[in-house]
């Protein structure tokens, strides 16, 4: 019997669905599976050459089914058992990873394989399917493998190494410094790391360690449990993985330390910290240090000597004898005999990591070699061309490039005929046509297929989706776009505009580096096209623009949305990011720490976001800016927890599902509540009109489920509550009145409230619900006078308990936000329930700062507690 295998895509789910519904199955059968074909390559022997390039490995896709991204890796093994593959490269959704002869060298090298030998490698492609969190899910699927004779040239071995980044280097991973792996084992890292190389104040120093160059991967993001700089200089440090760990705070008192990483058990061991390495004895003077230089890109220290006779020497630490080393024949030992030296002019070089020093004639008093900055890489397009531009004579020879985003290219021309698609401007490297069927509408995209035909010349935008090997052709004519430094393009992509109906045009939401202009028609002047320029003053107001005029600056890199007025000549930039609102950043539907998912502001204050798949840690920021953000440890899932400001990363239980986040101002406090299971609250309340809902909170003794404070107006229709937010499961029903329980009817009727403020609870198990009214405290509190409510919330049973506040005077508490139903009564002391009645007195407390009560709605009693 064929065996079947059944796979939860969780994480794929946000492709299918917006919000937190019942999780589809998805089923694949592994005779299903089509795995990736390298093609071979054109050569079979290969001499490389420093700088030069090497091979484009092709291959053809993937498929079982999943509609899921795959990742494609390169691998390059040694033919022989027990070696053991290097990866080349990794592509999403693409068929070509390109592999220069510096990439290919340095694997050979790493590999012990001899300079100018040739040496036989395999290569083969792995395709994983990904999540939209993009991480694999578990389908896999491996190529055949193609072989090749290879030469490599001499190249100084290069070993693995872990990243140090912190505010010595501004957090900027390009100016990392290193800890080598020297063993091999991918265990041990070492290496000199030195505080003071930018300038920077080592006694604020705060770093971490990365396994890659950037923060892609949590697991390779090693930190600390929490901030904290005491002790100083521990000789070793437990570590962490994972975007919530902490910046490392313990090393604060000397501008150089040696560390050495234990990848395997995320140990931190400072071997050494110092403020100086030193050459003492030359000349025979023992006295004197002679202070060497650290070079951080080459991992040595150096200093130009002197010798004027032959002497002897020793290398050691801030002046003194605890920590020195010597030796000879280029190898040194803690404590070892001193160095012999002949006379002459020397750049003496110690590489402390290895415990090898040199003396190099031909480098005195030259200048000491920095950071080597690999020459970039060749960006190679797929363009289009033929009979496109307003020039013939450069028809079939001018491509109009396109530009890339997640498998996608997209370009625009002014085609007169008949065009195709290429890459890298050879056809021979890629030629793609195809038939038009009609614009707008996508076509396949053939390999070596005819010519592609529009139907009249004029301007017009070309996508090629290279995942689903498809052409869409629409017409651009008569319109206005945006280009510039735009969207990662330099002056050469237009992003085309929309029309609206009162005749202005506005853009999408693109990212601007630093100016652009508007052109009509792909062109830039008359009679084809037409341009505009001007001088923006501030973002939000229309300025004037003119033909021909200036290129427009945008105050900083960000994302704007642009539109532009041609009845009035004007342009208005704005952010595209909305402002004064908190929001959700970190582990938030896979996107890493770099966008933010904006939460809604309810009536009574409390912030709520969209369900989201949370895959990591994550915090809340205000106005997508760190200068006010949110963090702390949850206690329970669904319960609410302390927040501060700068507080530590959230982390969860669990990830990869849906929930809802709750940001409780007045409380300082962050609810997260799963959405699997849950029932939750939509119809047209808060402003929303059933579609937005708002999962309630699950009391498991009794099993009842309660909302938070919710606004009906006048005008609303009802609303009803559901399970898992889709409409298979859901509850109505006819309200009697506050505080009474109504029987919960599924697909029952519209849950209908006159204006107000409330709090709903359903129980299951009995089918009831019960609305109650929410409450709140009002009167000379926090310096107001009786005209700022501050609500009360949900604590348990029902039980509702207020934030923290001053009171200056009189109070009481009232539903509704109205006076119609108020609650007070004498207060006796702190912690001791006492009763409040309808209309009743004031409650005099005096001038007291820092307390918060607590209404029990059955007992009529108010306990109010000094904070």
């Amino acid at each position: 019997m064929k065996k079947h295998f059944y796979i939860i895509l969780v994480a794929i789910l946000g492709m299918f669905l917006s919000s937190c519904v019942e999780k589809e199955i998805i089923t694949y059968h592994p005779g299903d599976l089509v795995a990736p074909v390298l093609t071979e390559l054109t050569e079979s022997e290969y001499v490389l050459t420093e700088g030069g390039t090497f091979a484009d490995f092709s291959f053809s896709q993937a498929s079982v089914g999943l509609s899921a991204s795959i990742q494609y890796e390169l691998f390059a093994v040694l033919t022989g058992d027990g070696a053991k593959p290097k990866t080349l490269g990794k592509v999403t959704n693409g068929d070509k990873i390109t592999v220069n002869a510096n990439s290919i060298n340095t694997i050979l090298i790493s590999l012990e394989c001899p300079a100018d030998e040739p040496v036989a490698v395999n290569f083969y492609v792995t395709a994983n399917w990904m999540s939209n969190s993009n991480k694999a899910i578990g389908v896999a699927a491996t190529s055949n493998t193609i072989t090749a004779t290879l030469t490599p040239y001499f190249q100084e071995k290069e070993y693995a190494k872990v990243y140090v980044i912190g505010t010595y280097n501004d957090w900027k991973h390009e100016n990392d410094t290193y800890l080598y792996n020297y063993d091999e084992d991918d265990k041990t890292y070492e290496g000199v790391v030195d505080f003071g190389y930018y300038g920077k104040d080592i006694t604020t120093n705060d770093f971490k360690i990365t396994g890659v160059p950037n923060w892609d991967d949590a697991e390779q993001n090693w930190g600390v449990a929490e901030k904290n700089p005491e002790p100083q200089n521990p000789k070793t440090l437990q570590m962490m993985a994972g975007s919530s760990s902490q910046d490392i705070q313990n090393y604060r008192t000397n501008r150089y330390y040696y560390f050495s990483f234990d990848k395997s058990s995320l140990t931190l061991y400072m071997d050494y910290g110092f403020d100086q390495m030193g050459v003492i004895g030359l000349n025979d003077d023992w006295d004197n240090d002679l202070v060497m230089t650290w070079n951080p890109w080459q991992s040595r220290w150096w200093a130009d000597v002197d010798v004027a006779a032959a002497t002897v020497l020793k290398f050691r630490l801030d002046g003194k004898w605890e920590n020195d080393w010597g030796g000879a024949n280029g190898v040194c030992t803690k404590g070892g005999e001193n160095i012999p030296i002949e006379a002459g002019q020397y750049r003496v070089y110690f590489y402390m990591n290895e415990l090898t020093y040199t003396f190099d004639a031909d480098m005195y008093g030259k200048e000491e070699p920095g950071k080597e900055v690999p020459p970039a890489p060749e960006v190679k397009y797929w363009s289009i061309v033929e009979q496109v531009g307003t020039d013939e004579t450069k028809y079939w020879s001018e491509d109009y490039n396109m530009t890339e985003k997640d498998g996608v290219w997209t370009g625009a021309a002014v085609i007169n005929g008949e065009f195709k698609l290429r890459y890298n401007g050879d056809f021979a490297d890629g030629d793609i046509g195809g038939t038009l069927v009609g614009l707008d509408e996508p076509f396949a995209a053939v390999e070596k297929g005819p010519n592609i035909t529009v139907p009249a010349p004029g301007l017009y935008q070309v996508v090629y989706n290279t995942t689903e090997s498809t052409i869409t052709v629409s017409s651009r004519a008569n319109m206005w776009s945006v280009i510039g430094n735009v969207g990662g393009t330099a002056w050469n992509t237009d992003f085309f505009m929309t029309e609206e109906t009162d005749g202005k045009w506005v853009s999408d939401a693109i990212l601007i580096k630093d100016e652009f202009k508007l052109r009509y028609n792909g062109a830039w002047d008359a009679p084809q096209g037409d341009n505009r320029g001007g001088t923006l003053v501030n973002l939000g107001e229309a300025f004037a623009v003119t033909s021909g005029g200036g290129n427009i600056a945008v105050p900083a890199e960000a994302e704007y949305i642009v539109t532009y007025d041609p009845a009035a000549e004007t342009v208005t930039v704005e952010a595209a990011l909305p402002s004064n609102l908190w929001s959700l950043i970190g582990g938030i539907e896979g996107s890493l720490w770099e966008k933010d998912f904006f939460m809604t502001q309810s009536a009574t204050g409390v912030w709520i976001s969209d369900t989201v798949t949370i895959d990591g840690p994550f915090k809340i920021r205000f106005n997508h800016d760190w200068a006010v953000n949110r963090g702390g440890a949850m206690v329970n899932m669904g319960e609410r927890f302390a927040v501060s400001q700068d507080g530590s990363n959230i982390s969860l239980p669990a990830y990869d599902v849906k929930y809802q986040v709750f940001y409780y101002p007045d409380f300082d406090q962050i609810a997260v509540l799963p959405c699997a299971g849950a029932w939750s609250l939509i119809g047209e309340y808060e402003g929303h009109n059933w579609d937005y809902d708002i999962i309630l909170r699950n009391f498991s003794d009794p099993d009842t489920w309660v909302s938070d404070i919710f606004f009906i107006d006048e005008n609303s229709s009802g609303f009803k509550i559901r399970q898992d937010q889709v409409w298979t499961v859901d509850r109505g029903g006819v309200f009697t009145s506050l505080g009474e329980p109504f029987t919960a009817v599924p697909s029952g009727d519209n849950i209908k409230l006159p204006k107000g403020y409330y709090i709903l609870k359903y129980s299951p198990e009995g089918e009831e619900i019960t609305i109650l009214n929410a409450w709140s405290v009002i009167g000379q509190i926090n310096g107001s006078e009786w005209d700022t409510d501050i609500w009360l919330r949900v604590s348990e049973g029902r039980d509702l308990e207020s934030p923290v506040f001053s009171a200056d005077g009189a109070f009481k508490i009232r539903a509704n936000a109205g006076w119609d139903i108020n609650r007070g009564g004498t207060f006796a002391s702190f912690d001791t329930p006492f009763a409040v009645t309808q209309g009743g007195a004031n409650i005099e407390l005096g001038a007291v700062a820092n307390v918060s009560l607590v209404y029990d709605l059955d007992e009529e009693t108010i306990t109010i507690s000094s904070k």
